[in-house]
């Protein structure tokens, strides 16, 4: 016998190692179990033919081995057809069915004269002769497989994701090879060949081998690991067969069952460890739908919070404004009472009012939508006229409101003097509301190559572990003695997103519950902005 004859037998132990492992790989995948039923098909058809050449010389021999090649045949374009209804994930299952009937019909034609009959010998083996019946199936074979080609190639085309798209090219490849492979058909119609056509089964076996370990189109370490545990428990075996005499047969037997047992518990071990890693991977993605799912929330909360706020501001406005008005006795003279009513409407769609500019800066800046116009301005300006705006406040409630500035000269500062404004606002309103007596002191230093503004006050203080979560959205500390505050818990989360707007920084210094707080914004001299 010649490496012709052989070459059958090689393509169908390729072709049967292939489609064991990838089945044991995942036998409850059905594209697992598709591929297997075609690689099973197409072991008979290259292990028949290494059969028939061997028996070229007894006729009746030859004819059976033919017809054992076409039970693997004649199911190869339904399993062909079935694997790319999977893969593509086509809702084709009627067809499916449809093709494996067709394959029933032509499986019982082959127990009768009018599918093949008679031999064909040549020069590199023998064939049986076609018939009418095997005509009819070549056909239906060519439709199959081209509607299996198409199905892939479409797959390819519109798929968007690129592994998907080399899964389907690598697939198309290997059942191209195949179809080539049909070849072998030709000498049922007397006409000579050279079996090359059987390489096609190692050529396509290949390609998917690459497949699967550069894309993983099923999984590579399971396969890998099986067909290495294989080739040992084969090698084995053949060392059994081959033994010499009863005592080494022994001996090969029993390391025979200690490697099958070995090569059963490292299959295991892997499949194991594979699918904690799928798992993991099914998390991660969930994961990942969720967390996007999130900022979807997030930006839809945040849209919402910016229309609700420009809607609110303007009524607002006119309240304060008309609020203002009554009580300057633009519409003439009013009650006490009146005054008083009309006082607590004014200051209370004040607070309304800063409570929603508070909401609309949050918005901005996490849709980064936030604008700010640098220009240079003297800062103690600035803190000087913040300061004298709340004089009134502080002596309403009895507190001394002093600033002082450092004699030493501080430069203009580059800056949004209305942001930075904004910050001083909210230091110094916030040391108002929660200082029930002594004094506030708002200093301006320049320390280096910074200006520091402090807001030192004598009020109810922070603890130390509350002192960074004052800074975050929506956080207030609660206590009995800021019951009657009122606040978003926005005003401090904007004003340190201003100062790093401009490069600078806030932050808060206390001794604790009590004790007084330091409320200190940092501002580069030179700002780069």
């Amino acid at each position: 016998m010649d490496i012709i004859s052989f070459l059958p037998l090689i393509s169908a132990i390729f072709v049967f190692l292939i489609g064991i492992a990838i089945l044991l790989a995942n036998y409850r995948s059905s594209i697992n179990l598709t591929f297997f039923l075609f690689s099973l098909a197409v072991f008979l058809w290259f292990l028949g033919t290494f059969f028939l050449f061997q028996n070229c010389g007894d006729k009746a021999a030859a004819i059976f081995w033919d017809k054992f090649i076409y039970f693997g045949v004649i199911f190869i374009p339904a399993t062909l057809f079935h694997f790319s209804v999977i893969f593509t994930k086509n809702h084709k299952q009627k067809y499916v069915i449809l093709n494996y009937l067709i394959s029933f019909i032509f499986l019982g034609f082959l127990f009768t004269p009018y599918f093949v009959n008679d031999l064909f010998i040549y020069e590199y083996g023998c064939h049986t002769v076609a018939n009418f019946g095997h005509n009819l199936f070549l056909i239906y074979f060519g439709i199959v497989l081209l509607m299996s080609h198409l199905s892939i190639y479409k797959s390819y085309k519109k798929s968007k994701d690129l592994n998907l798209k080399k899964e389907a090219r690598l697939i198309f490849v290997a059942f191209l090879a195949l179809t080539i492979g049909s070849l072998a058909f030709l000498p049922a119609y007397k006409i000579t060949i050279f079996p090359s056509p059987y390489l096609a089964g190692i050529i396509s076996v290949i390609v998917l081998a690459y497949g699967i370990g550069k894309y993983q189109l099923f999984n590579v370490k399971v396969i890998a690991t099986e067909l290495l545990i294989f080739i040992i428990w084969l090698a084995s075996l053949v060392k059994i067969l081959l033994a010499k005499n009863s005592t080494e047969r022994i001996f090969e037997g029993s390391l025979f069952i200690f490697v099958i047992i070995f090569g059963i518990l490292i299959i295991r071990s892997v499949l194991n460890e594979v699918k904690r890693k799928e798992e993991m991977e099914k998390l991660s993605r969930k994961l990942a739908a969720a967390n996007a799912r999130l900022k979807e929330l997030d930006k839809l909360k945040s849209d919402f919070v910016s229309i609700a706020s420009h809607q609110l501001r303007s009524p607002l406005t006119v309240i304060k404004g008309y609020g203002s008005m009554i009580l300057e006795g633009s519409f003439g003279e009013i009650s006490k009472d009146v005054k008083n009513a009309v006082d607590k409407i004014y200051q209370s769609s004040e607070r309304l009012i800063s409570f929603v500019n508070d909401l609309l800066d949050a918005s901005r800046i996490e849709r980064g939508k936030m604008e700010y116009n640098f220009e240079k301005a003297d800062i103690f300006e600035i803190v000087s006229s913040v300061v004298e705006e709340f004089q009134l406040a502080a002596k309403k409630k009895g507190l001394i409101l002093e600033l002082e500035k450092e004699i030493i000269q501080i430069p203009p500062l580059k800056l949004d003097a209305n942001k930075i404004r904004q910050i001083i606002l909210n230091f110094i309103d916030n040391a108002i509301k929660y200082t029930p007596r002594g004094n506030i002191n708002v200093n301006v230093l320049k320390i280096g190559e910074r200006v520091e503004i402090k807001v030192k006050d004598t009020g109810l203080g922070i603890d130390k572990k509350d002192q960074e979560k004052i800074f975050d959205q929506f956080m207030r500390i609660n206590g009995k003695d800021t019951a009657g505050s009122i606040g978003a818990g926005l005003g401090l989360y904007v004003a340190r997103q201003i100062a790093r707007a401009h490069g600078g920084e806030v932050f808060v210094e206390s001794e604790g519950q009590g004790r007084g707080s330091t409320f200190i914004l940092k501002l580069p001299i030179e700002n780069k902005k």
